[in-house]
């Protein structure tokens, strides 16, 4: 490691993993330096760039604050991160993207909220998306961000399972005590062959560290460019399957397992959703892992292939459509799955959370429920026989028996 060493323990230890990042290592680097209000310390990790990055990495080896680090091999992005999480000594830790930038006031935000929370192992916050000349796109408010800031209070497994991975890897500071019982039994904190590691992560993070802590404000800029991991990600089924592999990792946690089934309509919604979006061969191809998923996630009660697929259309009726949803909760003995439509009114999916039955949630686009959209929900059906249900109708055993 080359750089001049702090002598006095730093608040963060920011850990900067790089590869071919010379267009960019500059914006971050004058960004984190820029920060106030903390001490800390940046460390690059280079993994065998042959761009210009050391030649732009140079001139801020002059700064006490800076150091580099260069691997003999590539190591890839996983064994890279590995790598990052275990180097510095500040009292806090983030790995932070190359190609991103930290806002003002980012760091001492997060080191003054993960004070007050010492039983929290990690804090995140928002970002912004930036393009690649760092221009703003727009402000990532995932659904699966609260909209006030917290500590704790809440179920981040069901809700990372059931609204996707709503945690930015560069957002995140990590309490460096608690890494070593955080670690997989190898000693890495994230997995070799999983691109999405970081959401398995969180969520065996949860597992021991139940409480987060979340700023709701985008104190960073994370840039979105073709040479970025994730725009890799969503090229093929790698997603689905990796979706598949999470969900099975969790299901198999029995000291979780009932607060999965509490939560199976809505861990089931996002998982189904994004399976119907797969062509036909690929689904197929899923298929028993994906029935097994279903069995466990809902008690081993439904069938993957139900026989009556119940289509509901959501359009600013909220309540007419929970009342037939409460009514579907008394007739969970019989054989069906629901397909609910929403044609552009207030999103309602967090709602859905506690049915015992399949719901498959489709949300439209605003202006109403048009044909199209009411054949989408055919198209999704999985059932023997479709049936479309008024929003309102209270449902009970003995409808079902006149159906068959």
């Amino acid at each position: 490691m080359t750089g001049q060493s702090q002598i006095n323990t730093p608040d963060v230890t920011v850990v900067i993993p790089t590869y071919n990042s010379g267009r960019y290592i500059v914006a971050a680097l004058d960004s984190i330096l820029s920060q106030q209000g903390v001490s800390l310390e940046v460390i690059v990790v280079d993994d065998g760039s042959t761009d210009d990055t050391l030649d732009y990495l140079a001139p801020y080896l002059e700064d006490e604050k800076v150091s580099t680090d260069h691997n003999q091999n590539n190591l890839g992005p996983n064994a890279n991160f590995n790598k990052c999480i275990k180097l510095g000594t500040g009292r806090y830790i983030i790995v932070f993207g190359h190609d991103d930038v930290m806002y003002e006031n980012h760091l001492a935000s997060l080191v003054q909220a993960m004070d007050v929370a010492s039983q929290a192992a990690i804090g995140y916050t928002q970002a912004d998306w930036i393009d690649e000349n760092g221009n703003f796109i727009r402000r990532a408010d995932h659904v699966g961000h609260l909209p006030v800031s917290y500590t704790g209070g809440r179920d981040e497994i069901v809700d990372l399972l059931s609204h996707d991975n709503y945690i930015n890897p560069s957002t995140v500071i990590y309490r460096r005590e608690y890494i070593p019982s955080l670690t997989l039994d190898n000693g890495n904190m994230t997995t070799g062959h999983l691109l999405a590691g970081d959401w398995e992560q969180w969520l065996r993070i949860a597992r021991t560290r139940p409480d987060f802590v979340f700023l709701h404000q985008a104190s960073i800029g994370y840039r979105i460019h073709e040479g970025q991991i994730s725009s890799r990600f969503y090229a093929d089924s790698r997603p689905l399957r990796e979706h598949a592999e999470i969900l099975e990792m969790m299901l198999s946690e029995k000291a979780i397992l009932d607060r999965l089934q509490k939560s199976a309509a809505s861990i089931w919604n996002l998982y189904y959703g994004r399976l119907i979006n797969y062509p036909a061969a690929i689904q197929e191809e899923m298929r028993e892992r994906t029935k097994s998923i279903l069995s466990q996630l809902f008690g081993r009660k439904p069938k993957f292939d139900p026989a009556i697929s119940l289509l509901l259309f959501a359009e600013n009726n909220d309540e007419q459509v929970f009342e037939t949803l409460d009514s579907l909760s008394a007739c969970t003995d019989h054989d069906f799955e629901v397909v609910l439509i929403n044609g552009g009114g207030q999103a309602i999916e967090s709602r859905l959370a506690t049915y015992g039955f399949p719901v498959t949630y489709v949300r439209g686009a605003a202006g109403g429920m048009d044909a199209e959209r009411k054949c989408d929900a055919e198209k999704v059906a999985r059932g023997k026989q479709a049936v479309r249900v008024e929003a309102g109708t209270r449902l009970s055993s003995a409808w079902f028996d006149k159906i068959y």
